[in-house]
């Protein structure tokens, strides 16, 4: 698969849409995928995410005239600083020869004219990243990481007929370093607090933060500030940081470790905002575009970052003093951040779009403990023919009597190097049964059908003999029902499901 990300960056713009871009192309080269980038060069020079990495880069020229936005133009279209048919053109040429399979667009500026003229001109899917829901898309998939009620709602009246919809912090595009990141554990007392307020934060928000830190909560302690050499008040920042006796780290390639050391944290509503969650780090949150506000609001009544009225000093301040103050509640916005964020958000968006290329191999012995982990799961077992839980010798007694029986076979199903989910056929005389689960942290995202498709082909030249695929699903599981029936199974029986095979 091929995966071209349409992404800018600019002191406007910000770092960030590069950043969650970034980890998506991260998830999707799990997937075997080939990834390239178009960026415009506006005034951040563009580069490759992954430096010295294999992925194409095509620079789309600077600007060479005053963009003026016509009417019906998108809210945000002044940021690309150019219109989205000479934008649209430029892509497609750049890309013509790349040939993508999927465009990721992570813009504001562009709407469905953009997304429905590259589409039609490159015969590519398109994603569409997003989270203001602000002007038409035409996306196959559309992604909103945020926090939301709702996000069939929010989309209802611009998104028109998206095939799939992939909504909350379950799709958090965070960079692999927060999969496995240390979490959070403040201290009581706190100790230090983390300032991060985006990689441009082109209204000097940094500065205000550690003023109210210092002169406001006459907090004495520790303090971090983060920021790129982007900042265009990065020379205000490093002096504002030697007064107050801060720290000020640049460029770091993520956040996870500065947002795991920290008692507490000054941010932004962006995809920081869902990185901090992830390590269970509390957080003052301060709205640095308008589209935050939504995102901040809905962490704040989840209970994972507390709100500042306004971006003044003596706002933030108050805030910090009261959470320094307060140990208990710390904590307890710590575990209600983690409770939402996973980690695995790429590359559930990244499966989600290879779903299609599912491959299957033979299962081996080595498989046996990873295999394990989706077999305990309750979100596995309490749809089997015999539901509970199953000891971890069990499981391996089980595995290495399947693997030597000649009438059974296991299978393993992966998307490139990421193994998605199992499938055993039991063979008897014409006909086999098969079974299948999943990664229970991958269910939803069309692999099932996928996974039964790839598996009929297999079984169809491994055992030429076989006329019929049974399936037994039962009557509650109405969500392996639609997968069965998606894959051309038909209901024989209450519980019964039967697939005649062409060969």
């Amino acid at each position: 698969m091929r995966v071209a990300f349409r992404v800018d960056a600019s002191t406007r713009i910000g770092t960030g849409h590069q950043r969650r871009s970034a980890s998506l192309a991260a998830g999707l080269r799990e997937t075997g995928s080939d990834i390239a980038w178009v960026s415009r060069d506006l005034g951040i020079k563009p580069t490759r995410p992954v430096d010295g990495g294999a992925d194409a880069l095509f620079a789309l020229p600077a600007p060479s005239e005053l963009f003026q936005p016509q009417a019906g133009d998108p809210v945000h279209a002044p940021m690309a600083l150019t219109s989205w048919q000479p934008d649209a053109d430029d892509t497609i040429a750049a890309l013509r020869d790349f040939a993508p399979t999927w465009i990721v667009l992570d813009h504001y500026a562009f709407d469905a004219r953009w997304m429905e003229r590259v589409r039609a001109a490159l015969g590519a899917k398109i994603c569409v990243i997003d989270d203001l829901a602000d002007r038409p898309l035409a996306a196959d998939v559309l992604v909103d990481h945020n926090l939301d009620v709702d996000h069939r709602a929010k989309y209802s009246r611009v998104a028109g007929a998206v095939e799939r919809l992939l909504g909350g912090p379950r799709f958090a595009l965070l960079s692999e370093a927060f999969r496995d990141a240390r979490p959070c554990e403040p201290h009581d007392p706190p100790r230090s607090i983390g300032i991060f307020l985006g990689g441009t934060d082109p209204w000097g928000l940094s500065s205000v933060a550690l003023r109210a830190c210092r002169e406001v909560a006459k907090f004495d302690g520790e303090i971090e500030v983060v920021t790129t050499s982007a900042n265009p008040n990065l020379a205000a920042l490093s002096r504002d940081c030697a007064q107050a006796g801060a720290q000020l780290l640049l460029d770091l390639p993520d956040l996870a470790e500065f947002f795991a050391r920290h008692d507490l944290q000054i941010g932004a509503g962006g995809g920081a905002a869902l990185e901090r969650c992830r390590v269970g780090a509390p957080s003052v949150g301060l709205v640095c575009a308008q589209n935050q506000a939504r995102v901040i609001k809905h962490l704040a009544a989840a209970g994972a970052m507390r709100k500042v009225p306004a971006n003044e000093a003596a706002d933030i301040g108050r805030v910090v003093a009261e959470l320094l103050a307060s140990p208990e509640a710390c904590g307890s916005m710590s575990k209600a951040a983690r409770r939402l964020v996973d980690g695995r958000g790429a590359q559930r968006v990244a499966v989600a779009l290879a779903a299609d290329g599912v491959t299957l191999r033979r299962a081996q012995p080595e498989d046996a403990e990873l295999v394990y982990g989706w077999r305990k799961d309750p979100r596995t077992w309490r749809h089997f023919r015999h539901p509970g839980s199953v000891n971890h010798a069990e499981h391996l007694a089980w595995w290495g009597r399947t693997l030597q029986d000649d009438h059974r076979r296991l299978l393993i199903a992966c998307c490139g190097e990421v193994a998605v989910g199992t499938l055993r056929f039991d063979i008897d005389d014409g006909a086999a049964e098969v079974s299948i689960y999943l990664d229970p942290g991958l269910t939803g995202l069309g692999l099932g059908a996928s996974l039964l498709r790839a598996g009929q082909r297999w079984i169809a030249a491994d055992s030429p003999r076989l006329t019929r695929l049974l399936a037994e699903i039962q009557e509650a599981n109405k969500a392996s029902a639609a997968v069965f029936g998606s894959a051309g199974f038909v209901q024989v029986a209450p519980t019964q499901w039967c697939l005649e095979i062409r060969h």
